[in-house]
C-alpha cells in the first residue's frame, strides 16, 4: 500500500500501477482467464482517474438519480417512468396536466422530451410550493422556445384565481395598482411636508416594482387558466402526500376518453385511491400495478443475470375518464 500511495504521489501512469499489482500478486496467474479479466477491470475502475463527458439525456439522468439517491425521485427508475409517458399519452399536439411534487422535475423533464421542440403542445406544471422542481429539466439544456412549453403555476393559486369572480379581481388588482395615500395634515411645515412627499414617492416605487415582480406568475397564471377553460388530454400525479385530494380538484379539466395517470411509491395510498376512484363514476378501466426490472449482464459466455437486484420502482394506477357531468 506505501508503495502505490508513492507512485500516486509521483504521478505514475494508473498501466504501471496495474502492472505492479499483478507482478506482485501471487494469485494471479492461478485464476482462470475470466478471473483475471475480472480482476484487472476492478484495479483499473480503483486506479484509472477519468472524466468521460456524454450528452445529457432521459435515461442517463433517471439512471443519476436513482443510484444517487432514490428518495429524490420516490424510487423511480426508467422503466416506471417510460410507461407513466406512454399511459398519459404524451405527444407533440396535446395539452397537458401534471401534478410533480416529488421527483426533481424528473416527470416535468420526460413530458418535455416526449413533446419535442416542435408542434403546439403544452404541459401546466402544478405545485404546491413556491417554485416547481425543475433540476431536471434544466439539466437536459433544452432551447428557450422549448422550455416555454412548460407553464408552472402554483396550484391554490391557479385554482383561487379560475374560480374567483372577475370584477372582485378587478378590484384587487385597482387596489394593488392605487395604494391609499394618508393625508397630510394641515398644521404640517414645509420641510415634514416635503419629507412625507419622499416617504410616499419611495411607497409608490416600491408598491409598483412589487406589480412588475408579480407580473410574470400572473401572467403564467391567466395562461394556464385560459388552457384549463379548454380542458386536458391527460392528467398525470405524482406526488409524496395524499393524491386522492388532489385528483379530485383536477378531474373536471381532463377531457373525457382521457387517460389519469397516478405514481406513488407506497401501495397502501394508493390501494385507498383506488377503492374511492371506483366510486366515481367518471372513472373506468381502473388498474393498480408495479413493474418488476432485472438487469442483466450480457458478455461471451457469461450472460446470466444480476446477483443483486434494485428493489421497487413504486406504483402506478391508472384509468380512464368518462363522459361526466361537468361536461
Amino acid at each position: 500500500l506505501k508503495e502505490i500511495e508513492q507512485m500516486k504521489e509521483t504521478q505514475t501512469d494508473s498501466k504501471e500501477i496495474i502492472e505492479s499489482l499483478v507482478a506482485n500478486s501471487k494469485t494471479f496467474n492461478e485464476k482462470t482467464e475470466f478471473s483475471q479479466e475480472k480482476y484487472l477491470k476492478k484495479k483499473e475502475k480503483k486506479y484509472s482517474e477519468y472524466i468521460q463527458i456524454r450528452k445529457p439525456t432521459l435515461r442517463l439522468l433517471a439512471h443519476i438519480y436513482y443510484r444517487q439517491d432514490p428518495e429524490k425521485v420516490m424510487g423511480m427508475r426508467i422503466d416506471s417512468l417510460s410507461q407513466l409517458i406512454s399511459y398519459a399519452g404524451i405527444n407533440s399536439s396535446g395539452k397537458y396536466l401534471l401534478y410533480d411534487a416529488g421527483s426533481c422535475g424528473l416527470v416535468t423533464a420526460s413530458f418535455l422530451n416526449s413533446m419535442g421542440p416542435s408542434g403546439d403542445s403544452k404541459v401546466v406544471l402544478m405545485h404546491p410550493g413556491n417554485f416547481s422542481q425543475k433540476q431536471a429539466m434544466f439539466a437536459l439544456n433544452l432551447s428557450s422556445s422549448h422550455m416555454k412549453k412548460c407553464i408552472g403555476v402554483n396550484i391554490y393559486s391557479v385554482l383561487r384565481q379560475f374560480y374567483q369572480d372577475p370584477e372582485k379581481e378587478e378590484e384587487v388588482v385597482l387596489e394593488e395598482q392605487e395604494p391609499s395615500v394618508k393625508k397630510q395634515k394641515l398644521d404640517v411645515d414645509e420641510d415634514n411636508a416635503s419629507k412625507e412627499e419622499a416617504t410616499n414617492g419611495k411607497a409608490k416605487k416600491e408598491n409598483l416594482n412589487k406589480i412588475n415582480k408579480r407580473k410574470k406568475w400572473q401572467e403564467e397564471n391567466q395562461e394556464a387558466i385560459d388552457i384549463l377553460k379548454q380542458k386536458f388530454d391527460s392528467l398525470t400525479i405524482v406526488a409524496k402526500e395524499d393524491p386522492l385530494p388532489i385528483l379530485k380538484e383536477l378531474l373536471p379539466f381532463v377531457h373525457s376518453g382521457r387517460p389519469i395517470v397516478i405514481f406513488h411509491w407506497c401501495k397502501e395510498i394508493l390501494m385507498e385511491c383506488y377503492k374511492n376512484m371506483k366510486q366515481l363514476d367518471a372513472i373506468v378501466n381502473l388498474r393498480l400495478f408495479s413493474n418488476f426490472m432485472r438487469s442483466m449482464q450480457v458478455l461471451p459466455k457469461r450472460t446470466h443475470p444480476f446477483v443483486k437486484l434494485q428493489g421497487s420502482s413504486g406504483y402506478l394506477l391508472v384509468g380512464y375518464v368518462v363522459n361526466s357531468k361537468n361536461e
